[in-house]
């Protein structure tokens, strides 16, 4: 199976890593399933981290290069009109990272995502995976 992994749960790996995202986020690796990690999130984590934990900043790098992900870039995403709606329009370019990297699942804390209805890709949070791992 193939996880684009969202950035607030990236963030709470890292910021907390015995937490419910980082145990999804192992297990999900465990599992042997390819994980996705678009430009975008790896930006948006990036500076996130910087913001809240700027202690953290040195571990965002080599977090990620832990993952063995795949790296999708900005230029390979779909354009808007390809893509159902969502109500936070700042998860569009997730949700066109997630269809265009053919992800089966996305890995999110977000509830505009959890309560969109979307089946391809679905969105599943953490504590979910953590109960029914795949």
């Amino acid at each position: 199976m193939r996880f684009l992994i969202d950035t607030n749960v990236l963030f709470a790996a890292i910021a907390f890593p015995g937490g419910v995202s980082g145990k999804a986020l192992s297990l999900c690796l465990a599992y042997g399933n390819e994980i996705v990690i678009p430009e975008y999130v790896k930006d948006e984590l990036k500076e996130t981290i910087e913001r809240k934990f700027p202690n953290k900043s040195g571990l965002v790098m080599p977090f990620l290069g832990s993952l063995g992900h795949i790296e999708l870039r900005n230029s390979a995403l779909g354009e808007a009109d390809e893509t159902p709606a969502l109500r936070d329009s700042k998860d569009m370019p997730i949700l066109r990272a997630a269809i265009a990297s053919r992800s089966d699942y996305i890995l999110t804390g977000d509830l505009d995502f959890l309560e969109s209805g979307l089946t391809k890709p679905t969105p599943i949070h953490p504590s979910s995976y953590l109960k029914n791992p795949f």
